[in-house]
């Protein structure tokens, strides 16, 4: 191994030093340059920021969203095993961190979660703490605060040298199989419109092959159909009819755009916002744009909606993260690229066909990043397609049959169910009983009826006392006395 710089190794264990890692193995931790606060990959660690964490919380309000996300996690995981009832309550995890920690551990020794998932998760579970009591749990969470360190560093190693690690490497898809089973899903679709699962699938598969795919935009995008008026500036997203059979995706929040907006307005100037045709022509992709705003409208047509992506189930409720990710883990298993490979499937696949910088400009401004960064973070090496295209043969499963719908029967009225019960001898013995021990009861639940519609208008002191009625002044009307 060729030996290190001065200036390398200084500062290699000037983060082992922040990290609270041992000098002597710093040679251990590969090279990284940490960047400032705000900055893409800058890593928190917990001295460098320790005073400025709030803490003394009780429940999810003190935790940030993202991970609020895996504290639901967890507590859908142990909710059962633990007897856990409140799901905003997090003083469960002071308990029972061991067994997540346990459970992240196996998770990462199984290889079900990716050594970037095993960092989340751990951060996450720090961050939960802490908010508890960081002096507490201090030191406690320094181990995980190391390792999520030192897989960022790795990850970020892997991706100076334009690889893909081994996760993404093991689920990679190649643009072409993407775009083939794209074809065949909306083929399907075609011969059966009505069939909502065929129809969120081919939207989900379209909307990632036939314009350049953008990160999870698309969740909770809304239908806009007001010609005449711009959809309004909010953190909701839009496709929008901006002209009669023309649509567009309006961006009014991603990351990109929420950077944007800061900057706007420390600058005090206003943002202009991203609005994409989607029958505009781009580069690589001729004619894809015109058949994708064709299937919109088509789309839109078969299926009126407030969202673009809805759940396969439930047509009036948004697509959820879970739901989409499972299209392309369906149609393409045994492998599960999520949408950051799908990402660099486009990248790789239209950045090898030899266009020019401008092209690749374009194509960058719809992905909401820059060439420089394609090159940089999803252009990548080894990676190897040329093997597929032209190729009618695939290596993923077929397209599994369609899960069938249980019909629930027709619930029964509870008018015919009541006297079929009070039709049966052994029954009336009960009823009459039952009648008898519950008299007053009963007759003050009529009495209670009659007062509050006006039957009765001058009750006597005596009955309401037997009753248990009083009169509300607040809301100007007789109720039953709580004990």
């Amino acid at each position: 191994m060729p030996r290190r710089s001065t200036r390398t190794k200084k500062k290699v264990i000037k983060i082992a030093k922040h990290a609270q890692v041992d000098e002597r193995d710093a040679d251990d931790v590969p090279d990284y340059k940490h960047k400032k606060p705000g900055q893409k990959d800058y890593i928190v660690t917990i001295d460098r920021d320790f005073d400025g964490l709030d803490t003394g919380y009780k429940t999810m309000a003190g935790l940030k969203e993202f991970d609020r996300r895996q504290v639901s996690t967890w507590y859908n995981k142990f909710r059962s095993e633990l007897g856990l009832t409140n799901k905003q309550n997090i003083l469960w995890l002071e308990d029972h961190w061991p067994k997540i920690e346990a459970y992240i551990e196996q998770q990462s020794a199984s290889k079900k979660y990716s050594p970037n998932t095993v960092r989340i998760h751990y951060m996450s579970l720090a961050h939960a703490l802490l908010a508890i009591d960081k002096n507490r749990y201090r030191e406690l969470t320094r181990p995980w605060w190391l390792e999520g360190l030192k897989i960022a560093i790795d990850e970020e190693t892997k991706r100076q040298n334009n690889q893909l690690t081994e996760d993404e490497e093991k689920n990679f898809v190649c643009y072409t199989e993407i775009e083939r089973r794209q074809k065949e899903v909306y083929a399907l679709w075609l011969s059966d419109k009505n069939n909502l699962v065929k129809h969120m699938d081919m939207l989900v598969l379209s909307l990632n092959t036939l314009m350049p795919p953008l990160r999870k935009t698309l969740l909770d995008m809304v239908v806009w159909r007001q010609k005449s008026k711009n959809p309004p500036k909010n953190n909701t997203n839009y496709i929008w009819e901006q002209h009669a059979g023309k649509w567009s995706i309006v961006v009014n929040y991603d990351k990109i755009e929420n950077n944007r907006r800061r900057k706007a307005e420390k600058k005090g100037v206003e943002v202009t916002r991203d609005v994409f045709r989607l029958d505009e022509e781009l580069p690589g992709l001729k004619g894809k744009g015109k058949l994708l705003n064709e299937i919109i409208i088509e789309s839109l047509r078969v299926l009126p909606r407030e969202y673009l992506l809805v759940a396969p189930r439930k047509p009036k409720t948004a697509m959820g993260g879970t739901s989409y990710d499972a299209v392309f883990k369906k149609h393409f298993h045994p492998k599960f690229p999520r949408q950051t490979i799908v990402r660099k499937s486009f990248v790789n696949h239209f950045y090898r066909l030899g266009l020019s910088w401008n092209d690749l400009e374009v194509l960058a401004h719809r992905m909401r990043h820059t060439v420089s960064v394609a090159q940089k973070a999803y252009f990548k090496l080894n990676v190897n397609c040329e093997e597929t295209i032209g190729s009618k043969s695939t290596s993923f499963d077929p397209l599994p049959p369609p899960r069938p719908i249980a019909k629930r029967p027709k619930p029964k009225d509870p008018r015919v169910t009541q006297k079929e019960y009070r039709s049966k001898p052994e029954n009336k013995a009960k009823i009459k009983e039952w009648r008898q021990k519950n008299k007053d009861r009963i007759s003050g639940t009529k009495y209670l009826w009659l007062l509050k519609n006006g039957f009765v208008s001058n009750p006597r002191q005596s009955t309401l006392d037997k009753y248990g009625i009083s009169y509300d002044e607040n809301i100007k009307n007789y109720v039953k006395k709580t004990k």
